[in-house]
């Protein structure tokens, strides 16, 4: 057992627990007595949580979410399955640079595809629109956040129409009613030009975009469906990687109309390079100063604070295009976790991995941790063979198995429900941890990692303002689980219990884990 558990922690005092106190201390000739001066004891690792304090914020379920891409189909009671296991959060379609060269109503996309992306390409869609809904959608009880095609009409000789994308809310909304929320304007325009993305209008700039958007993209989409939130495009925390870039944010917050702005730290920025130490802290740290630094820039334009922030594409940090080995390992897992935690934390609602199901496979190169010959942006194993995904010869796990930054969004899903509060925790005399609490009417949800790669560390958990007796399940994924992968088996997270306490109880981290804990 990685559990101890204790009813009421006593530290080393002159009383002993329970009463019995040490009498008077003879300390010279003569029967004189004094009472010795206590050593203070340094105190014990500890999370503190305390019940009465204010929620940073309240649960999203659309913070579980990933991409989904048209040009991949796959569907059926595995892939459901899958999704809800991450808690069946928001699905963003029709999928990263490819949604501005996809024309939903014909499902095909522009004729220059190929001369920007690189990625796989097809004349048309693997599936339309409706067959999209069916089979996944609404399979896994998921919402969807649709990012309109801003970049290339069907011959590449000019931008997307907006009355394209205001005739695909009617269609969803009006006719069809799925009923879908969130709409962004295009995808990564920051970056258009030569690579990923394009942006055909004449000119090609920030202004220009915030001009149409204001203009023609959200009044005609608001008008074929009021309740609509319309979403723009944000460098940050890119803003210094261009000159194009360097100005957009402010251009478009100030000019734009929107009803929440879209952000992909997925890439370069400030928490350095791809590798293993970086990603067990700086790029975690990183991406919370580019989610204040988004908050900082809407609050310069005169924004409310409650502005939501869709977090529309999130991964292992990488540089430049490269894919980091750490999607399938271990420590790609821990920096999920903590990366939800600290989402959640910031009262972020709307969050989607990069990505869900996603057959493109790039070959190992590089040092970091870990057993696989392969690695991918995928949550889940979506390759069926790993001929034609770009690393032939990589040993698969089965169809659908969770990688260990599915595994994070398992556990993170399971201890913060939707609705719940989230507290602050309070975490001393032990490093390398980071925990996340979620309170509900019944108890509570715990999250936490242990980034240290060797040293199991134990911690007390103490409930302050409450005084119920709880008790509880523990849910725990950590390098020992991970390292089997080594011959190609993947465990799931172990269970154990905690026993009823009051007040406090002891739990052990191992070494690169994280663990998730429901009391009530």
């Amino acid at each position: 057992m990685r559990l101890s558990i204790v009813g009421a922690i006593c530290i080393a005092t002159l009383t002993a627990c329970g009463g019995g106190g040490a009498g008077p201390v003879p300390t010279a000739p003569g029967g004189s007595t004094s009472s010795p001066t206590p050593t203070p004891s340094p105190a014990p690792p500890g999370i503190a949580i305390d019940a009465n304090s204010a929620p940073l914020a309240t649960v999203s379920k659309d913070v579980f979410g990933v991409n989904q891409f048209a040009y991949e189909n796959q569907s059926g009671a595995t892939v459901t399955a899958a999704l809800q296991s991450i808690g069946g959060g928001v699905i963003r379609y029709p999928g990263g640079a490819t949604s501005d060269f996809y024309h939903w109503q014909t499902n095909t996309y522009s004729s220059c595809m190929s001369s920007y992306y690189s990625g796989p390409v097809a004349a048309t869609g693997a599936w339309t629109f409706d067959q999209f809904m069916q089979a996944i959608p609404a399979a896994a009880g998921s919402h969807v956040a649709i990012t309109v095609n801003y970049g290339s009409n069907q011959n590449c000789t000019d931008g997307a129409d907006p009355n394209e994308a205001a005739a695909w809310v009617d269609y969803a909304n009006n006719m069809q009613h799925y009923g879908i929320k969130y709409w962004t304007i295009g995808n990564e325009q920051y970056f258009a030009g030569p690579q990923f993305t394009p942006d055909l209008h004449n000119p090609a700039t920030a202004s220009e975009y915030a001009t149409l958007v204001a203009t023609q993209f959200y009044p005609l989409m608001k008008a074929k469906d009021s309740t609509i939130m319309v979403g723009v495009d944000l460098a940050a925390p890119f803003n210094n990687a261009s000159s194009r870039t360097q100005t957009w944010d402010s251009t478009v917050l100030a000019n734009a109309k929107y009803d929440f702005v879209e952000i992909h730290p997925t890439g370069p920025n400030s928490s350095g390079l791809s590798n293993d130490a970086n990603a067990l802290g700086p790029a975690v740290d990183g991406f919370v100063s580019a989610i204040a630094q988004v908050r900082s820039e809407l609050a310069a334009a005169g924004k409310p604070a409650s502005t939501p922030i869709y977090i529309g594409e999130w991964a292992t940090p990488g540089t430049g295009s490269s894919i980091p080995r750490q999607e399938t390992t271990i420590v790609g897992g821990l920096y999920a976790a903590m990366l939800m935690g600290e989402f959640l934390k910031a009262n972020i609602t709307l969050a989607s991995k990069y990505s869900g199901w996603d057959l493109a496979c790039t070959g190992i190169t590089g040092s970091d941790y870990g057993f696989q010959n392969f690695t991918t942006y995928s949550a889940f194993d979506a390759m069926l063979s790993a001929s034609g995904n770009g690393c032939p010869g990589a040993i698969l796990p089965p169809y659908g198995t969770s990688f260990p930054t599915a595994i994070a969004m398992q556990l993170a899903s399971w201890a913060f429900q939707p609705g719940d509060n989230v507290l602050a925790a309070t975490v001393s005399s032990v490093s390398n941890v980071r925990a996340y609490v979620s309170k509900r009417n019944n108890g509570y949800g715990l999250l936490l990692v242990n980034t240290d790669e060797n040293t199991p560390v134990t911690v007390t958990i103490t409930l302050k303002n409450d005084s119920r007796t709880l008790s509880g399940t523990v849910k725990e994924y950590g390098k020992a689980e991970y390292d089997q992968t080594a011959g190609n088996v993947w465990p799931n997270p172990n269970t154990s219990s905690v026993a009823a306490f009051t007040g406090s109880f002891r739990i052990t981290l191992p070494p690169w884990s994280m663990t998730a804990a429901v009391l009530q």
